[in-house]
């Protein structure tokens, strides 16, 4: 899976070595907030969670506003080449 970094900036590497370094439930919830997020990396989870609130925290994640229930967030907002990458590679998995 870590060949398609070659295509991604080295700043957005961090990024990801960032998220490998995380708790597994951390983890496991980014990657589904991956899977849900749309082409503007946006991501609408139906309840907020621990794990979404240190993801928050950590800067992985930026809470957008939103009038519906749930909670709206913008996923890894400060590496889009890499939340591409992620998406597509989710895609064909």
């Amino acid at each position: 899976m870590e060949d398609f970094l070659s295509h991604v900036p080295e700043r957005e590497r961090l990024v990801y070595e960032q998220m490998r370094q995380l708790p597994r439930p951390e983890k496991q919830a980014l990657w589904e907030l991956i899977r849900l997020a749309n082409r503007e990396g946006t991501a609408v989870h139906p309840y907020g969670s621990r794990e979404i609130g240190s993801l928050l925290r950590r800067g992985l994640l930026l809470e957008m506003p939103y009038r519906g229930a749930g909670i709206s967030v913008k996923v890894i907002p400060q590496a889009p080449y890499l939340l591409r990458q992620l998406r597509n590679w989710t895609a064909h998995k």
